[in-house]
């Protein structure tokens, strides 16, 4: 065994060990998968001769049977900082539905990448991308810029069937993070593409607090970030509101939680066997303030805006913006409006494994208040839209308009 492949057994050592550690599994079943692929990695890096590259792959193909959104193996010599640049959803193809870009309009088709079929592409590269919703699986790739190879070209089919080309674009380059259009007199609107926290999520709330209207809050391919503690306390006019389930991985599932905005948690009001309490407790170092037995979470009687609230999601909702839209829909502070969200949140743990080598790790697992698995299933809206293929070049938003009917 040469030096990097005793360097590459060593990382995959701390990697196996963080993840038994902390890693929250979806089942037996699932950690059974990963463990076999994982000998087999090591059995590999014992015998073979393996490029960086070609090390940092494999790893993330053993991840990928985790079936996990929030995990992510990183080489940080070998991030690749470019993006296509737009966000697609197959709608008989695989139309733009979002671009950040300014040479590449809503409704055209992704039709290759470097001479490859943007299907067979998309499914090459998904290979390496870990999540536990099928449907979403290649969807995630376009958020994952990092991990692509040098691309050179990108081809789109627009009116017409004209086909053109273009580059990849910086990661970076992306749009703000919170825009907003104001000129209704009915209602505000502000489109949320990223939770970013601090003054960022002030001025938000503050915008907020000052106008009389009703809101209408866009996060469709809003993939997380920081969840906004203080906005959701804005809405709710509450310190205190409802959050996920959580299992962690000390093997006690978590009771319902409601939390401020400093995130600090109260477990209480969710239907939980009696075994788990005194379990419960010892983690808790007291006994939960509330449980009540029967079927859903036990609402506040906090006092309510008089403004109504609606939240326009979509299946690349996900992470920290799924907890802003989660708390709105079980509080029945908002409505959700749009196509089912991601199903993946869980307050990653980054851990450095040495030699450039980082692991991102979900250190818990979501659950609804019954228990059920969120992972993978994601928030249902209450108003299901399904954006129209032949709206989207004529500049017209299905979704949103449904939205502004709805308030």
């Amino acid at each position: 065994m040469n030096y990097s492949n005793r360097n590459y057994a060593f990382i995959l050592c701390q990697l196996h060990a963080c993840l038994e550690k902390h890693f929250q599994f979806l089942g037996d079943a699932h950690h059974q998968v990963y463990l076999d692929k994982m000998s087999r990695l090591s059995f590999m890096v014992t015998h073979k001769n393996l490029s960086r590259v070609q090390f940092t792959l494999a790893v993330r193909k053993v991840l990928s049977a985790l079936q996990r959104s929030h995990i992510e193996f990183i080489d940080v010599y070998e991030q690749r900082m470019q993006s296509l640049g737009v966000i697609c959803d197959f709608l008989g193809a695989w139309r733009v539905t979002e671009s950040f870009r300014q040479d590449v309009q809503l409704g055209d088709v992704l039709s290759s990448i470097d001479g490859i079929p943007a299907e067979r592409w998309l499914a090459m590269q998904a290979r390496y991308v870990s999540s536990s919703n099928p449907l979403n699986l290649l969807n995630i790739l376009f958020f994952s810029g990092g991990m692509f190879k040098a691309i050179q070209s990108i081809e789109f089919i627009g009116p017409k069937g004209k086909k053109y080309h273009v580059k990849p674009i910086n990661l970076n380059c992306t749009a703000k993070a919170i825009s907003s259009q104001n000129t209704n007199p009915l209602y505000d609107y502000y489109k949320i593409s990223r939770f970013l926290g601090g003054k960022c999520e002030d001025e938000l709330v503050q915008a907020i607090k000052s106008s009389d209207k009703n809101l209408i809050i866009d996060i469709r391919n809003n993939v997380g970030g920081v969840t906004p503690f203080k906005l959701i306390q804005c809405l709710l006019e509450s310190d205190r509101f409802p959050t996920l389930s959580y299992s962690t991985n000390t093997g006690i599932s978590a009771l319902e939680a409601y939390t401020t905005c400093q995130s600090s948690f109260i477990k209480r009001n969710i239907p939980v066997p009696a075994e788990l309490i005194g379990a419960a407790s010892a983690s808790l170092g007291e006994q939960p303030l509330m449980l009540v037995k029967g079927q859903d979470v036990v609402k506040f009687n906090y006092q309510q805006f008089s403004r109504k609230i609606l939240c326009v999601v979509n299946q690349n909702t996900y992470s920290a913006a799924e907890d802003f839209a989660y708390a709105l829909q079980y509080s029945g502070r908002a409505r959700l409006i749009g196509t089912t969200t991601h199903g993946s949140t869980g307050q990653p743990l980054i851990k450095e494994l040495g030699d450039g080598f980082v692991v991102r790790v979900p250190v818990q697992m979501p659950m609804f208040p019954d228990m059920s698995v969120f992972e993978g299933q994601g928030l249902k809206p209450d108003i299901a839209v399904q954006t129209k293929p032949d709206d989207l070049a004529l500049g017209i938003d299905t979704v949103l308009d449904e939205a502004v009917r709805a308030l």
